[in-house]
């Protein structure tokens, strides 16, 4: 995803395609026109990746490369997310969803009983 600046589009001098989009198989994906929010939540996920990655200094590509893709792996597959009700986007994304909450309701209501039990002795 990304917005529709010179530098990603070849009809404006970029060189993206060039570069990135063919070594890596890449495909470019526009955001919807006047829909700032689409573009806000891509920034922000570019922004948050920048502040990880720069923890620490790289000194070869595969260096970083490593770095980024640990980075997409805990970002997509351990770190759970607000927005999506505290569900990883891999759990939204192959339709685990309602199987983790409910999972997380049934594991909520034995911890409570748990509670309620030693309370009572």
């Amino acid at each position: 995803m990304k917005n529709w600046g010179g530098h990603f589009t070849p009809e404006l001098g970029g060189h993206f395609e060039l570069e990135y989009a063919d070594n890596y198989q890449m495909q470019q994906v526009h955001g919807r026109p006047n829909h700032p929010q689409t573009q806000g939540n891509i920034e922000r996920y570019h922004k948050t990746m920048e502040n990880v990655v720069k923890l620490d200094n790289y000194f070869a590509p595969e260096e970083l490369e490593a770095a980024l893709q640990k980075f997409i792996n805990r970002y997509n597959n351990e770190q759970y997310h607000e927005s999506l009700n505290n569900l990883t986007p891999a759990d939204v994304y192959f339709g685990r969803g309602e199987m983790v909450l409910k999972e997380r309701q049934k594991i909520k209501k034995l911890q409570l009983l748990i509670a309620e039990m030693s309370a009572k002795n």
